[in-house]
């Protein structure tokens, strides 16, 4: 009887700090089985140099004024890693690489060599450097990207949508990505029927 009791006690014990290390910050508790946590922060960022390739799920894209040249837009695509994957850190981070794990939120400043990206939101992505390209009229030559999707995924791409516009003084400059829909332009306060 008191090896039951203690049984019960240790279960009780084990039940009651499982439910502690679900709870969130905040103390709200989720429902058993939702035990994986989605991150919506970057946690690196592709890099060609740090890891040639990069397989992931374009969701949306955030355009920013360029840092070097603000008159110029940045467009940083952010999806989910398919993959473990080295990446560049964030600046505020204090080792220059992460190891990004399958699941993990990942951004990918897109290049003009990117251009096969453009069509794949939602869909599984394998994207590669392969090789450079000189223009005209620029001294460097343009890197360039080879985009793979899944044969049973042709046509269901779409073009991905700008989620966060925090542009200022490039705000009149096009993007690729500014020709489709930006997730605020689809509900406006017309559409409210009161």
């Amino acid at each position: 009887m008191a090896s039951s009791k203690a049984s019960a006690k240790a279960q009780s014990n084990t039940e009651q700090s499982n439910n502690e290390q679900s709870k969130t910050d905040s103390g709200v508790q989720a429902p058993k089985g939702y035990d994986d946590e989605r991150a919506s922060d970057v946690v690196g960022f592709y890099d060609d140099e740090i890891q040639g390739q990069l397989n992931f799920i374009p969701r949306e894209v955030k355009l920013a004024d360029n840092s070097i040249d603000p008159e110029r837009p940045s467009c940083l695509i952010v999806g989910k890693l398919l993959a473990d994957t080295k990446l560049k850190a964030p600046k505020e981070a204090s080792e220059e690489t992460v190891d990004g794990s399958k699941g993990d939120t990942v951004g990918v400043w897109y290049k003009p060599g990117m251009k096969g990206v453009l069509m794949c939101a939602g869909i599984p992505v394998f994207m590669f450097r392969s090789g450079e390209k000189m223009l005209k009229n620029r001294p460097q030559p343009m890197k360039v990207y080879t985009v793979k999707t899944r044969s049973e995924d042709r046509g269901k791409g779409r073009m991905i949508p700008v989620s966060e516009d925090f542009r200022d003084k490039s705000r009149d400059e096009k993007t690729p990505f500014t020709k489709g829909e930006t997730k605020s332009s689809e509900f406006s306060e017309d559409d409210i029927p009161f």
